[in-house]
């Protein structure tokens, strides 16, 4: 609600003039009066009857540029005042920014006070916009004049790790929505009869909305026979032996019969029992071992000689699977 000044002026003349009556008839009346600092309400009860005692009978304090006013109330047994506390805003004329600081409440206020000029078509943002906290507010020169359009404002992009998925597989669980911002310009005609466009400043007018996007953070290999987790990844000397090549007894070093996806390794690098996947050859088990193989090497177990002689020795990344 807009409050008259005149008002307002008057309103305080007659508490005044009432209390200095009461005071000089031997009366001491108190009365209850609401103070709205902000968020903060607080009720005192005062026999006072000036504004700047009040505040300070209630612990109040105003700095030079804050204000206060009185609202006006159904109660007639309750005075309200309003403590206006004062904001940085910036003024932006002739392309020049200037600081300033106001306890007004509206933008044409603020103008008013700060004697700049208030005309509606003039100011960026209107007069009765209320005032905020690092507030620009344009004027406008002759010749100026102030545009107003939407623009889209990019989608932005969430990323969720799922560790249940392949690493490197992703879903979209939510497409986003681009959002609208207005983009005020101001447009200015120069002697030649062109016309010069700057950009003031952007307003968000519709939030837009996340994408939101699950990507597999797990780390999985595809084998023949399916998807298979992984802990690491090794770059291994890889080559391939037969029955034939073994101790001799037809056991490997752990004691069992080889089979195809037996692995024989340096048991100091790859323990025995872990499970692998190797490219080209397929799951396997290190179930073995021999004196040619040491350090980051490896030896697949193969039934057929003619296949071991193809596969021959190569460098080969190979999955250490988890359990």
């Amino acid at each position: 609600m807009k409050v008259n000044n005149k008002f307002l002026r008057g309103l305080s003349l007659s508490i005044f003039i009432i209390f200095a009556m009461l005071s000089l008839a031997g009366f001491t009346a108190s009365r209850r009066v609401a103070i709205i600092d902000g968020a903060v309400k607080r009720v005192v009860e005062t026999t006072a009857y000036d504004t700047e005692e009040i505040l300070l009978q209630a612990g109040v304090k105003l700095d030079a540029e804050d204000s206060w006013q009185l609202v006006p109330t159904k109660s007639k047994d309750m005075t309200t005042i309003e403590i206006i506390r004062a904001k940085q805003i910036y003024v932006v004329l002739k392309n020049e920014e200037q600081l300033c600081k106001t306890g007004a409440k509206t933008v044409g206020e603020a103008m008013k006070k700060l004697g700049f000029p208030s005309r509606s078509h003039r100011l960026y943002p209107k007069p009765n916009t209320p005032i905020t906290e690092n507030m620009k507010i344009f004027v406008l020169e002759k010749g100026e004049t102030l545009r107003i359009e939407e623009g889209p404002v990019a989608i932005p992009v969430e990323i969720k790790e799922d560790k249940t998925f392949r690493a490197g597989h992703e879903v979209v669980i939510n497409k986003g929505k681009a959002g609208v911002e207005k983009i005020i310009s101001k447009e200015t005609r120069t002697q030649d009869g062109k016309t010069e466009k700057k950009v003031l400043t952007r307003v968000l007018a519709t939030a837009p909305q996340k994408k939101v996007i699950v990507r597999g953070a797990a780390n999985m290999v595809d084998t023949p026979q399916g998807p298979k987790k992984y802990k690491k990844k090794m770059l291994v000397e890889s080559t391939a032996y037969t029955i034939a090549e073994g101790n001799g007894d037809g056991v490997t070093a752990t004691g069992i019969v080889p089979y195809e996806g037996v692995v024989a390794v340096d048991p100091k690098v790859i323990p025995y029992h872990t499970k692998m996947y190797v490219p080209g050859y397929g799951l396997g088990v290190a179930e073995d071992c021999g004196g040619a193989i040491k350090g980051n090497k490896i030896d697949v177990f193969m039934d057929d000689w003619h296949r071991a002689i193809r596969w021959g020795r190569k460098k080969i990344e190979i999955y250490i699977l988890e359990d």
